[in-house]
């Protein structure tokens, strides 16, 4: 971008984007062949520069005087919110989206090539030009792309905005998403068990695991770490409910701290801890199934009646769940499932319903955590003594990596990856020390990804 990264701060603050079709996501040209209607050729690096754009939480929009249908499909295509075609009036267009959308103007910003968008131009408050825009629209606005319009200007422009903490924003959504883990402010804990899970301790959760996976994907560190290290970035708060020495003054004093054996990695943080758990107890079929799911990218469809077949557990059940899980391996046709989910779930029992580590349930039995995961899942059986060695053993597997990766693909394009797809994500995404950097890079540039290869689903 032109006039240089100093100047990219303005860009930090929009939350609109808006473009001009013609010479802007496209090179201006217009193929005419045997059929009556013109042709035009897209750039797919914008398509995934406006994709990231929107799992940043910014809106994006084209303003067009020409209504072609094509056009309205890529846009849909890439989930775009605002899609105004056929209006040669495009500065009220944009004042409609503004007042309609509540995002001010200073927090708009729109890409045009030529003359007929100087009112659009006029009423935003980052314009912006594409590199071979006419030089009449120069005077008029506050940037000016390195490459041209249908070459990839929008991808450049999307790159700047997302290079602050907008970038953070995809990274750390992404890993939410992905565990399917509950907002801080809707964590509901029994007070009476739980009396120092306040509003500021749940906060402080979410900003420990994303802090986690930031480092570790600035960092650049294996794919194996996120489910096996024992570093963590803790307050006060925290710092009590993970036993730690106490170094920290209060909620707001953050450090970097080792944790002990029995933590490692994202799983045995307190916010997957305290999602998949109950208001008093925690909720092991709920920690197995979010593995399986998760970690093993595998889903569970349960045989006819084999709910009603098991045995019920009461609603926060301490030491007495145990017998539910006897009884569901008996059953055979429980434990067509169980057989994978409760040995995974029961390695998480040493964890209560806000994530503090325990050794014994309320009522005084022990909890004991080890295992053997013997599952069709698997190549071989894992025999484990915690959730720490389970978790290193099943960060170790292949499988674990490329469904990191397709869970990237999926959440990235809204689709799970096909057959194929998945193929070819294995092989770059099995390796043993692959980097959480390097899937996202060879996600984001296979082919298949870019192109929208119509592959077989």
């Amino acid at each position: 971008m032109i006039p240089g990264p100093p100047e990219h701060d303005a860009l930090k603050d929009v939350r609109l984007l808006l473009l001009d079709v013609d010479g802007v996501l496209t090179d201006g040209r217009l193929y005419f062949g045997a059929g009556e209607h013109a042709a035009k050729c897209f750039h797919v690096r914008d398509g995934l520069g406006i994709t990231l754009l929107h799992r940043a939480d910014v809106l994006t929009g084209i303003v067009s005087g020409r209504a072609e249908d094509f056009v309205r499909r890529r846009a849909e295509e890439l989930r775009m919110r605002e899609i105004h075609l056929g209006s040669n009036e495009k500065g009220a267009v944009v004042d409609e989206i503004l007042a309609r959308t509540g995002v001010a103007a200073a927090q708009t910003a729109f890409l045009a090539d030529d003359v007929n968008d100087l009112p659009a131009l006029a009423r935003v408050g980052v314009p912006i030009a594409v590199a071979d825009a006419h030089p009449d629209i120069l005077p008029f606005v506050r940037f000016r792309t390195r490459v041209g319009g249908g070459r990839g200007a929008v991808r450049e422009v999307a790159d700047a905005m997302l290079d602050d903490t907008r970038a953070e924003i995809v990274v750390t959504r992404f890993h939410r998403d992905w565990l399917n883990l509950a907002e801080a402010a809707t964590l509901d804990k029994d007070p009476t068990l739980y009396p120092d899970f306040d509003a500021t301790t749940a906060a402080s959760l979410e900003r420990e695991l994303d802090a986690f996976v930031l480092r570790a994907v600035l960092e650049d560190r294996p794919v194996a770490e996120l489910f096996s290290s024992r570093d963590a970035y803790v307050n006060q708060p925290l710092e009590s409910l993970y036993g730690l020495e106490a170094q920290s003054s209060g909620a707001d004093d953050w450090h970097w701290r080792t944790l002990g054996p029995e933590r490692a990695g994202v799983l045995t943080r307190p916010l997957f801890l305290a999602t998949t758990a109950g208001r008093g107890e925690s909720a092991l079929i709920h920690r197995g199934v979010a593995i399986v799911e998760h970690l093993l990218c595998r889903v569970l469809t349960p045989p006819a009646n084999a709910i009603e077949q098991a045995l019920p557990i009461p609603a926060d059940a301490s030491s007495g769940k145990l017998a539910a899980v006897d009884d569901r391996a008996s059953k055979p046709q429980c434990a067509t499932c169980h057989d994978t989910i409760d040995p995974l779930g029961i390695a998480f029992e040493s964890f209560d319903a806000v994530g503090a580590f325990r050794t014994t349930y309320p009522d005084g039995v022990g909890i004991e955590p080890s295992g053997v995961l013997d599952s069709s899942f698997l190549s071989e059986p894992i025999v484990y003594t915690d959730a720490a060695e389970l978790l290193g053993a099943l960060s170790e597997t292949p499988d674990v990596q490329v469904c990191y990766a397709s869970k990237w693909s999926e959440w990235l394009t809204g689709a799970p990856p096909n057959a194929a797809q998945r193929e070819e994500l294995a092989t770059f995404a099995a390796r043993p020390d692959v980097t959480i950097r390097e899937i996202l890079l060879q996600t984001l540039t296979s082919p298949w990804f870019l192109d929208r290869a119509e592959l077989e689903r």
